[in-house]
């Protein structure tokens, strides 16, 4: 009974601060400038910092959880590279010899007469200067589901003679959690498998000895295969079941499907993730949009935080990406709001505020003025462009994006080009398959030409002008001497019209032999070069003809390189900067742009 009259008590205590219009709260308790408790402990002294929390972080999920992943993690294996044309070693370190040798003879079936492989043992194989032991290592992105791929990082082992990866490839290839980058045993499982062809920097200059290092590496764009779903979960910073049932609450409320539970409470600390069927593709916006979703609800709560996203955008130093990601995540009712926001004179408020109305649903007002930003020079021009990618339903977009791929800078060029692209514009862009290894695409400009080249990700490579010639007469040879590309005069007695006139001839030198292959012919064009360069050396079903060289993505991407310094092919050279990793919550997106390399 004493225990109720108290509580009696103190609620009347509380009635009276409130009716006489004092805020009422315990002694120690700080506030911003909205009023929002922001921390507790004793009363602030002349030397106390006040811990401000960034607008686009308080009162999220970020603020109170951090996002913990099975992913974002290294994983590791080691395998071997075949096809370097004696530029591989026999050294391998006996602990990863013995692990070679059991995975060619269980993997690979080395020595086994049912795939006439019964003449080569393990040993052999490892010994052959064709071949080298190499490390691989990958790095899982947090949430990833199965089925994802990622690019691989390829390097010979220490103390091993190979002196280039270059052309070669990866057989398949079991990786595992690298068990010295993480503390628990019992990640030691296979999470995925890599394979393909090894891509060496174009760039690099086999003449110079500070670059003699570089060759050992090399990177395999979408080698890797994650096997299983990553796991992924919320961490409370402080344990509490009433956050912890609030916060699964509220994410299911906004990302769940009916009969699907997105976020399960399994503790007082920890919240289980599952990334809904409608982000899988895009499983790091939705991630992103997580960490942002407010943890209070309803129209009157909404209405109000979107107000203050609103004033905050206007500040000196904002951080604008951040809090349009606040909007977005509470969703389509705070639209008006962020309408409010279209045309306001601070730019980088009106450019995030229509990115977040577009991505809202609002085509109809929003991409007008993403187009107005994607048109004109300036600091938010390459996000609009990319942005205007995602969206195929803002129609009137085609046309200004197919005019920037006459734009004098080349960057504007590029990502005009991938929006186009995945937009589905198959008027400007025409794509060509080679043997399913790498992909071309040709761009319909009347601008500069240029050879942009990709290196993560679908290897492909980008002509920006359908008839990129090159020069007559011509001669190019391979430092290695193993490709050799030559104008001849007319041959009247071709069969076809195109070798009647001056043509090039192209051959190469044949893998572990010092035979040469039959001499390819074709017309003064980069694309019917890039095609005889890259297709197998195997009879054509149509016609039986012996259709390439077969030469490897990384190989074609390093003779497209040297004669365009060399001035045989008159195209700027450009290759994409790799992709960094992303973090799933920080201020600044950190993606690799594509851009004149530098050593």
């Amino acid at each position: 009974m004493r225990f109720f009259l108290s509580v009696a008590k103190v609620t009347n205590v509380a009635m009276v601060f409130l009716l006489a219009g004092v805020a009422f709260a315990p002694a120690g308790c700080q506030r911003d400038s909205d009023g929002k408790l922001v921390a507790w402990g004793k009363k602030k002294s002349k030397h106390h910092k006040k811990i401000v929390v960034p607008p686009e972080v308080a009162g999220t999920v970020a603020e109170v959880a951090s996002l913990i992943s099975g992913g974002d993690a290294p994983i590791t294996g080691t395998g071997i590279v075949v096809g370097l044309d004696k530029k591989g070693s026999s050294e391998v370190p006996p602990t990863a010899k013995r692990k070679l040798k059991a995975y060619l003879t269980n993997e690979i079936k080395l020595g086994r007469a049912t795939y006439n492989l019964e003449s080569v043992t393990p040993e052999a194989f490892l010994n052959d200067h064709d071949t080298a032991a190499v490390s691989v290592d990958a790095v899982i992105p947090p949430g990833a589901p199965k089925g994802t791929r990622i690019d691989v990082a390829v390097s010979a082992l220490p103390r091993t003679q190979t002196t280039s990866l270059a052309g070669g490839v990866l057989l398949p290839t079991r990786l595992h959690w690298d068990v010295g980058k993480v503390s628990e045993n019992k990640y030691l499982k296979s999470l995925g498998w890599a394979e393909g062809t090894v891509f060496v920097n174009p760039f690099l200059d086999p003449t110079n000895p500070s670059d003699a290092p570089r060759y050992r590496q090399g990177v395999i764009m979408n080698g890797a295969k994650v096997v299983r779903d990553m796991p992924i979960r919320l961490e409370l910073r402080k344990p509490n079941y009433h956050v912890c049932r609030t916060l699964q609450k509220r994410i299911n409320e906004r990302f769940s499907a009916p009969g699907r539970k997105i976020a399960v409470a399994k503790n007082r600390y920890n919240i289980e993730i599952k990334i809904p069927p409608g982000y899988r593709k895009n499983y790091r916006y939705f991630l992103k949009l997580l960490m942002h979703l407010p943890r209070t609800s309803g129209p009157a709560a909404y209405e109000a935080r979107a107000k203050r996203v609103a004033r905050a955008m206007l500040r000196p130093g904002a951080n604008h990406d951040g809090l349009a990601l606040v909007w977005e995540a509470m969703g389509k009712s705070i639209l008006a709001t962020v309408q409010r926001m279209y045309s306001s004179k601070n730019q980088a408020a009106s450019f995030f505020a229509a990115r977040a109305g577009l991505r809202l649903g609002d085509k109809h007002l929003a991409g007008p003025v993403v187009i107005s930003f994607a048109v004109k020079p300036g600091p938010h021009q390459l996000l609009a462009i990319k942005e205007l990618g995602y969206h195929a339903d803002v129609l009137e977009a085609t046309a200004p994006l197919r005019k920037l791929l006459d734009d004098r800078n080349e960057l504007v060029r590029i990502y005009a080009y991938e929006a186009l692209l995945a937009r589905g514009d198959d008027t400007s862009v025409t794509r060509y398959n080679v043997d399913g290894e790498f992909l071309v695409d040709i761009v319909d400009t009347a601008g500069e030409a240029v050879i942009y080249v990709i290196r993560t990700g679908q290897p492909k490579i980008v002509l920006f002008g359908r008839n990129m010639p090159i020069a007559n007469p011509v001669f190019y040879c391979t430092s290695d001497k193993n490709v050799t590309i030559f104008s001849k005069k007319a041959d009247p007695a071709a069969k076809e019209p195109e070798l009647w006139k001056p043509h090039i001839a192209v051959y190469r030198k044949i893998p572990r032999t010092e035979r040469r292959s039959d001499e390819f012919r074709v017309g003064f064009k980069v694309w019917p070069l890039i095609r005889v360069l890259g297709s197998p050396p195997r009879p054509s079903r149509k016609t039986w003809d012996i259709q390439g060289i077969g030469l490897t993505y990384s190989q074609i991407v390093s003779i497209l390189c040297k004669m365009s310094q060399q001035n045989l092919i008159e195209a700027k050279f450009v290759l994409q900067k790799p992709t960094e990793l992303q973090k799933i919550y920080q201020h600044t997106p950190s993606v690799g742009r594509p851009d004149k390399p530098t050593r």
